[in-house]
């Protein structure tokens, strides 16, 4: 016995919404990842700068590594002539490195801790225009003088 039209189409409908559903959990439950990826980062990135004299994280910009490359970075110790500096790789934080530079290498940049982290992740780029951010731009005409 063959089944009717109706059954077919009822099925297709079936399988169609299940499937739809099965989608939507999914990019929920990568959104869920990535969204908790990004909070133990932040976690992590705050352990890190509260280690030294610092309290709350400072954003540098570091010519590094090499004369012309900018690189933004978290100071985390200062000395009487060289400095630690964090340099995480973007657009995950975790993996990056800790370099020892000579304090006229860097400049500091008015970039509270989430607006550093938001430029890093979009790879030096401004979220809201697209474009480099103000704030590094400005300092980066400061080592060029």
């Amino acid at each position: 016995m063959m089944p009717d039209l109706k059954t077919i189409l009822l099925g297709l409908v079936i399988l169609l919404i299940a499937g739809l559903l099965y989608l939507l959990r999914r990019q929920l439950m990568l959104l869920a990842i990535n969204r908790g990826i990004l909070i133990i980062q932040k976690l992590i990135l705050k352990i890190l700068t509260t280690l030294g004299d610092y309290k709350a994280p400072k954003w540098v910009l570091v010519e590094y590594p090499s004369k012309g490359i900018f690189t933004l970075g978290i100071l985390s110790q200062t000395g009487k002539t060289r400095s630690t500096i964090y340099i995480p790789s973007g657009p995950r934080l975790i993996p990056g490195q800790t370099v020892f530079l000579d304090n006229n290498n860097w400049h500091h940049l008015d970039l509270d801790f989430e607006e550093g982290l938001r430029i890093i992740i979009t790879l030096g780029l401004d979220p809201g225009t697209g474009k480099i951010s103000h704030k590094i731009w400005n300092r980066m005409e400061d080592f060029q003088s």
